[in-house]
């Protein structure tokens, strides 16, 4: 596992491989009332683990989460982000 965690870090941070990756919505997110929870994977010392993060539930998640159903690379997104 560290050997994945570490070629995911590495990659991340080649900015030729980024701009060709395509991103889509995390599907474990989910909406309490005026708040969305998901888990996000974080990335340190060669170990993954998984927190739980809670946002307030606003127009601008909801439009991006809409735009990013469907993959989009991150100039799309970053582009879809400054629209809103």
């Amino acid at each position: 596992m560290n050997l994945i965690v570490l070629l995911i870090q590495k990659l991340k941070e080649n900015q030729r491989i980024r701009k060709g990756v395509l991103f889509v919505v995390h599907s474990s997110f989910y909406k309490i009332g005026n708040k969305i929870r998901f888990v996000e994977r974080a990335f340190k010392n060669s170990n993954v683990s998984h927190l739980l993060i809670e946002l307030e539930w606003s127009e601008y998640i909801e439009t991006i989460i809409t735009f990013s159903r469907e993959k989009k690379s991150i100039k799309k997104i970053t582009v879809e982000i400054k629209r809103v």
